[in-house]
Order: structure tokens, then sequence, then C-alpha cells
């Protein structure tokens, strides 16, 4: 717990910075660009959320589907619904999404940062 602790402090100092500007009224109050080139470099930019050498543990993040408003599970679970791709669908299936985007989109709190 102390290194995550510690991890979001250090995180904070280049994340949650915010220009005057910035309100939160008409756009997110910080830019999103030093969260995700973050993510990128401790997570991986390739690594996918199926990556079993990488991920060593089950992980279920709840996102939020702009288009519908509905609830959006991604998980590494093998055994999930959509975890490989299906017989004529057309998403991406949850082991193919880079595990960096499958946690910014969990970061994008209204007013704070841009839905992913």
């Amino acid at each position: 717990m102390d290194e995550v602790i510690e991890l979001y402090r250090n995180l904070a100092k280049s994340v949650f910075i915010r220009p005057w500007w910035r309100l939160g009224l008409f756009q997110p109050r910080y830019n999103k660009a030093a969260l995700e080139g973050y993510l990128k470099k401790r997570l991986g930019a390739a690594c996918p959320l199926g990556d079993r050498q990488s991920l060593r543990t089950g992980l279920l993040v709840v996102t939020k589907r702009l288009a519908t408003g509905s609830p959006w599970p991604l998980t590494n679970n093998p055994r999930g619904r959509y975890f490989n791709a299906r017989s004529g669908s057309h998403p991406i299936p949850n082991a193919d999404y880079p595990l960096w985007k499958v946690v910014r989109a969990s970061t994008a709190a209204p007013t704070f940062f841009a839905p992913e």
C-alpha cells in the first residue's frame, strides 16, 4: 500500500497541474497527456488486457459507453463473454484492448479528464 501511495503522490505532481483557464466547466480540468504518457511507460504501450504473462491476477474495470450510457465491463477473464472475438461481431474483444487504455478509461471522471 505504501508503494501505491508513493506512486500516486509522484504522479500527481505531473498530472494534476491545472492552468488558471481550465475551470472544468466546458472542458476537463486536467490535461490527459501526462497521465497517458505515464500509463504507457508503466504498463507498456502494447500490453493487451489478455496478456497472461504481464497480468497474473484477475482484473475487471467497469467503464461507461458514451454512445449508449450503459455500463461496459472490461475484463481479462478468458472465460468472459467478450474476452475473445465472436463470430459476426465487430467490436474489439476485451483481450485485445491495450491495458493502458483500459486503466485510462477508468480515470475519465467528469470535469477531471476527457472521456477515453
